[in-house]
C-alpha cells in the first residue's frame, strides 16, 4: 500500500475511535438516565425505549471496535 493510501487508512482508524468514544459516553449517559427514572406504569414506554436504544448503542459499539481491531491488525 503506498504512503497515501496508508494515511488514509490510518485517519479512518483514528475517526472511528474517535466516533467510537462518542458513543461510548451517550452509552453511559443514557444508562445513568435510565437508572434515575422511577419504574412505574407511566414510565414503562420511556423505561422500554431508552433500553432498546441502549442495546442499539451497544451493537454499534460492538461493531465498532471489530472495525477498528480489523483495520489495526493489517499491515500498512
Amino acid at each position: 500500500m503506498n504512503k497515501s493510501r496508508r494515511k488514509i487508512v490510518e485517519s479512518s482508524i483514528a475517526s472511528l475511535k474517535e466516533s467510537y468514544k462518542k458513543l461510548e459516553a451517550i452509552r453511559a449517559a443514557e444508562n445513568e438516565y435510565l437508572g434515575r427514572i422511577p419504574e412505574n406504569d407511566e414510565n414503562e414506554d420511556k423505561i422500554e425505549a431508552i433500553g432498546e436504544l441502549v442495546e442499539h448503542l451497544d451493537d454499534a459499539i460492538s461493531s465498532l471496535q471489530d472495525a477498528i481491531d480489523t483495520l489495526e491488525g493489517g499491515d500498512f
